[in-house]
This record gives structure tokens, C-alpha cells and sequence, in this order.
């Protein structure tokens, strides 16, 4: 019930583990001194922002082994102090909003030092969830990622900045072509040419190309040249057909009349000279 930690509002840890809770519980509102909540193997299967009043304290938010799927929109922007969250295991969490912490999109600055979602099921990760960069501690690792553009940027952070640990970790589930490799063993190339459309072949050797943004799509220089001589004759067939007409038109205005003078010899005379309907 919504209201059964009422007489305990200096509560500061609340474990709520191996409970079959099927919804985050609201109870928390009455809990205004709460600083760690622990939701480990509940059955929450959806994480969002309704119910829940704004807590300020709470700054651990702890769910092993959950039965989360997905984590919507704004699901945390209720807590802005968040240090820690950690979803590790949840083997059927496989969505997060770009927004969840409301820093893409409600342009809150979270506080967050330590996100582990290890050993769960995203395929990509959204690059505007947070300041990747203020972070003291990420963990995604063991995850079934798209190794594409969408995710080269996750690539090149893992590759510069986690734990050498667990490099091996990180591996690609697809596309066929970088299956079973692990980021490390990716090309340094730019991502127009490793990773567009998710189809081409890693390179035999390995190339130090200049970088691009990751949503850059790739560009065949044939498909320019098909384009202009398209767009060429496109032009030329305008150009004949308005010759063509125009001079249709010129012919028809400067027609030939004949204009008989008492029984002198005809005149040829130009029927723009005249106005034709007095003659």
C-alpha cells in the first residue's frame, strides 16, 4: 500500500529484493530521507515517471536480476541526486530512453557517477543519454550490441576510456560481419566505410582514416556522376523542346498574307504589319 511507510519518514535504506512487486513502488513518497532503494530480482517489468514524487536524498538505486524490460522516458528525472544505478543481470532489459535521466531533452544535469548495466540485453545504447564524460564508473559490458554506426561511438569510449579488464567483454553480436569480435578488434577507420549500412567487410588491414560524425551516411562518388549526367539531359531535352515550341510560335505570328491592290501585282506582306480582322 501507498501509505505503509508512513510513520517511517527518517527511513534512510529501503530493500525491497526477491519481492514479486510488479510496479516501482510509490510508497517511496513518504520516505523523504530515502538515500538507497534496493529493487534486486523484483518482478518490475517497466521503469517510468508516474506516481513518484521528486526525492532529492535518494541517491542509490540498486536492481539485480530484475524482470525490467524497459525503462521509459523521464523514469528518473524525479531523482536528481542519483550517484549510482545499477541494472546488472536484468537479462530482459533491452530499452532506455534517451531521456530516462532528463538530460537529453529536459536539459537536466544529473548527478550520476556509477551506471552498470552489465550482462543485460541492449543492442545500442543512446549516445544522449548522459555526460558519458562525468562519469566515474560504466559497466555495459556482456551486452548483445549492433556493433554499426549508431554504436561507434560507444566503441571509440570503450576503446579510450573503460576498465582494460574487461575489453574482452565487449563484444559484437552483429552485424555478420564483426560477430564474436570484441571492440578491440575493430578497425580504426572512419565510420562511413567500416560501419554504413552495417554491411561492409572489415578491412584486411587495419587504416587510420580522418574522423567522421557517426550519423555521416556513406556517398558513392557513382552515384554522383549518374546523378549529373541525369540532371544534363534532363537540361538539354528542356532546352530542345522550348526551341522547338518557341519556334513553332514565331513561324505562326509571322505569317504571309496576300493583300490584292486594284489588280496590281499581289504584295507580300507581313500579317503583324496589319490588324488582319479590319483588312
Amino acid at each position: 500500500m501507498d501509505d505503509v511507510f508512513v510513520n517511517l519518514s527518517n527511513l534512510t535504506h529501503l530493500h525491497l529484493s526477491d519481492n514479486p512487486i510488479t510496479t516501482f513502488p510509490t510508497a517511496i513518497n513518504f520516505l523523504p530521507k530515502l538515500q538507497f532503494l534496493e529493487i534486486s530480482t523484483t518482478k518490475i517489468t517497466v521503469l517510468k515517471n508516474s506516481g513518484t514524487k521528486i526525492n532529492k536524498n535518494l541517491k542509490y538505486l540498486h536492481g539485480y536480476s530484475t524482470k525490467i524490460e524497459r525503462i521509459e522516458n523521464c523514469a528518473f528525472c524525479n531523482f536528481p541526486n542519483l550517484k549510482e544505478v545499477n541494472f546488472d543481470f536484468s537479462n530482459a532489459l533491452s530499452f532506455i530512453d534517451e531521456n530516462a535521466f532528463g538530460f537529453a531533452h529536459s536539459h537536466l544535469k544529473p548527478s550520476l557517477e556509477k551506471f552498470s548495466v552489465f550482462h543485460c540485453n541492449f543492442t545500442t545504447l543512446p549516445k544522449n543519454l548522459l555526460n558519458w564524460n562525468s562519469l566515474k564508473h560504466f559497466d555495459a559490458a556482456a551486452n548483445p550490441f549492433n556493433c554499426n554506426c549508431s554504436m561507434n561511438w560507444l566503441i571509440k569510449f570503450i576503446k579510450e576510456k573503460s576498465d582494460p579488464t574487461k575489453h574482452s567483454f565487449y563484444e559484437c553480436s552483429n552485424t555478420s560481419e564483426f560477430k564474436g569480435k570484441t571492440f578491440l578488434e575493430l578497425p580504426q577507420t572512419s565510420c562511413n566505410e567500416t560501419f554504413a549500412n552495417s554491411t561492409t567487410s572489415i578491412p584486411s588491414t587495419s587504416t587510420t582514416l580522418s574522423p567522421v560524425t557517426v550519423t555521416e551516411a556513406a556517398t558513392s562518388p557513382s552515384n554522383g556522376h549518374l546523378m549529373l549526367i541525369i540532371l544534363i539531359i534532363s537540361l538539354s531535352v528542356f532546352i530542345a523542346f522550348a526551341i522547338i515550341v518557341g519556334g513553332y510560335y514565331f513561324y505562326q505570328n509571322r505569317k504571309i498574307i496576300q493583300i490584292p491592290r486594284n489588280g496590281d501585282d499581289d504584295e507580300d506582306l507581313i500579317e503583324e504589319d496589319f490588324d488582319t480582322e479590319n483588312v
